[in-house]
């Protein structure tokens, strides 16, 4: 199958997170709930557009 026939999205999270930490739990690597937000929009827009 080609990369033009799959129906895989790829979303670049790390360019979204970078330069907040505030995003992230202190001390972890796992997204605050801000951080879950953003990811859930990021998701959206990706899957669904931006309003």
């Amino acid at each position: 199958m080609s990369p033009q026939n799959t129906k895989v999205k790829l979303v670049n999270a790390y360019g979204v997170f970078e330069g907040h930490p505030e995003y992230l739990i202190p001390g972890d690597v796992h997204p605050s709930e801000l951080g879950q937000n953003i990811l859930a929009n990021l998701g959206n827009e990706a899957l669904f557009g931006s309003e």
